[in-house]
């Protein structure tokens, strides 16, 4: 059923869970990247995304064996290139911190989603008052992102974080994650037949999506997973999860998973409850309010002491330019 103020408020709370789900990271240092990172794709990936399927969608297993095999293969085939973004993005944000890593990356994610499916499923309503307002509020989103990467080249280079040469190389990776995280939308918004599926069992818009999402994260496991097996076995690091005082760990890994794996599923709920144009004016405000929920959980746990003020104030217009952005796709909604 299509109600765009739920619809808005609930891909908003999507976007604030997504853009907080690294804080848990920095509470386990004891563990290397790939440890925690391997865990907790477990839980977001697998455990928790077949859990609420089912719960949600009890006649899931019935409705993937109806389905043709393509039908199954498109979102896992759009997952694992969202999982490639997101190894990419681990390498990039690395190099050139949060700030500017998350902004390159989100950004170009935010704008490719917005305006591809919009172009592809809905060129009609491209040249109409809505679509103007969608790809203004696209261009604003560039502009506060842009904003926001400059801020963040500032504040690493006051902090001393990485070389020139490093920071050129953690751009390139952020770049090409940008390219592929846009798949996660890519895989909600061609997933249309599964979904549809759902529907036609008697499921409402709101979880239809959940059947998409299951296989989309399956395929994004398959890659994490092996990056993550990889550097467990090249650094000799699988005996860290039995180090002794981590045992908080796997509740911290837990607790980023809903955040990630909860607010995927929210998005899903709010862009159905906007309606056809659910895909794009959902997944702008949804990666607006992601990186402004990382730039305000940054600020709060210290990633910019050190920095100059006048990065910060850069940031601060980046993430006003930002909410303008999602005003104005709001509106279009």
């Amino acid at each position: 059923m299509v109600n765009h103020h739920v619809g808005l408020a609930l891909v908003a709370l999507a976007g604030l869970m997504q853009g907080n789900f690294t804080i848990p990271m920095k509470y386990m240092p004891r563990w290397n990247w790939e440890n925690l990172w391997l865990l907790f794709n477990v839980f977001a990936l697998l455990a928790l995304p077949w859990a609420v399927t089912l719960f949600t969608v009890p006649d899931a297993i019935t409705i993937y064996r109806n389905a043709a095999l393509p039908e199954i293969l498109l979102p896992t085939f759009f997952g694992a290139l969202w999982g490639v973004g997101n190894v990419l993005c681990g390498l990039g944000v690395a190099r050139v911190g949060t700030a500017l890593g998350l902004s390159l990356v989100i950004g170009l994610a935010a704008a490719l989603g917005t305006v591809i499916p919009l172009f592809s499923q809905h060129s009609s309503s491209v040249w109409s008052s809505r679509g103007l307002e969608i790809l203004l509020g696209v261009v604003l989103m560039s502009g506060g992102v842009l904003i926001c990467a400059v801020a963040g080249m500032r504040k690493e280079g006051d902090q001393g974080a990485a070389s020139a040469a490093g920071r050129l190389t953690g751009i390139a990776l952020c770049v090409l994650s940008g390219f592929m995280s846009a798949s996660l939308n890519f895989a909600f918004v061609y997933g249309g037949v599964l979904r549809a599926r759902a529907e036609a069992a008697g499921y409402s818009s709101a979880v239809a999506p959940n059947v998409v999402w299951t296989w989309a994260m399956a395929g994004s496991f398959l890659v994490n997973g092996a990056y993550c097996s990889y550097r467990l076995i090249k650094n000799r690091s699988l005996s860290k999860f039995r180090l002794p005082g981590s045992s908080p760990y796997w509740a911290y890994c837990l607790a980023m998973a809903i955040l990630l794996s909860g607010g995927i599923f929210v998005y899903g709920f709010g862009a159905g409850a906007l309606g056809p144009l659910g895909g794009s004016i959902g997944w702008a405000i949804f990666l607006c309010f992601t990186i402004l929920a990382a730039n305000a959980s940054g600020f709060a746990t210290g990633e910019w002491k050190g920095a100059r003020p006048a990065a910060t104030y850069l940031m601060l217009a980046g993430s006003g330019v930002l909410m303008l952005a999602a005003t104005v796709v709001g509106y279009a909604g």
